[in-house]
């Protein structure tokens, strides 16, 4: 018996051994292939921000900066400065980095990066400003659009990364306190620039048209803005007419599979 029982465990043992080799290689594989994917990620995100950088400090102007970084000090009571600083931009330089260029963003803590404009609305989801290939994309307006902010409405697309970059701070303005302490962004543009007076936020199904909230003529506009009111995720005082050119900021979220947020703001040329 004794014979007997060994030779069965000698028989089985072996064959275990191979199935416990083999899940322990599978999990092994799984590892590697997970720590690559991170690591990947990883280099992605800091190679989209050394662009970025890279890009910031080749088109900044010499001379103050406060218009691009202390937004919230100069026009948190969202009234015009009489003496708002020219654009610190140098357009010239950015378009000969890449043609795309069509403006420049800046607000709430992180928002600071060009705008493109590529010839469809998927190219630059997965190439950033200096057309290198990445995830992390850039900011870009829809190709359908005019290049110059001029249409009545404009709407710019970024994506919304983990890591706060892009336009993944637009997910704040779903909080009133958030609103309150950054209720303006600025834009640069070759023509002129802009103070955008945000007024509204609301989560969207990313295959509507968000230019429909406020394209309606004059008489159906003020419904069409009091219904956008009444949903937004913050409450602004800022005043909106019929002739305003809005920007409309978007961004993915989280709601359901095709969610996004929008932002809605309209445009004050800044006098020099």
């Amino acid at each position: 018996m004794v014979s007997g029982h060994n030779e069965e465990r000698g028989t089985h043992t072996p064959r275990s051994h191979r199935v416990l080799y083999a899940l322990m290689g599978l999990c092994v594989v799984g590892i590697i292939v997970f720590a690559w994917l991170l690591i990947s990620g990883s280099r992605e995100y800091s190679r989209g921000g050394v662009a970025y950088e890279h890009i910031r400090s080749a088109v900044s102007l010499p001379g103050p900066t406060s218009g691009r970084k202390d937004l919230a000090a100069e026009e948190r009571d969202v009234v015009v400065p009489q003496a708002a600083p020219s654009s610190v931009i140098d357009f010239r330089v950015a378009r000969e980095l890449n043609g795309d260029i069509v403006g420049w963003i800046v607000g709430g803590e992180i928002i600071d990066y060009p705008i493109v404009q590529g010839p469809d609305n998927d190219y630059y989801l997965t190439h950033l400003v200096n057309h290198e290939r990445n995830k992390v994309g850039s900011i870009f307006m829809d190709y359908r659009n005019r290049g110059d902010f001029f249409d009545r409405a404009t709407v710019v697309y970024g994506h919304n990364m983990k890591d706060g970059s892009m336009f993944a701070s637009l997910m704040r303005y779903k909080s009133q306190d958030y609103f309150d302490q950054f209720p303006t962004m600025r834009l640069y543009t070759p023509k002129g620039d802009y103070i955008i007076k945000l007024f509204a936020g609301k989560v969207v199904d990313g295959n509507e048209d968000l230019a429909c909230y406020v394209s309606a003529g004059t008489g159906d506009f003020y419904d069409q803005l009091d219904a956008l009111r009444k949903v937004s995720t913050f409450h602004s005082n800022t005043v909106v007419e019929a002739d305003d050119r809005i920007l409309i900021l978007c961004t993915c979220s989280h709601e359901t599979a095709n969610a996004r947020f929008a932002v809605f703001g309209k445009l004050t040329p800044v006098s020099d």
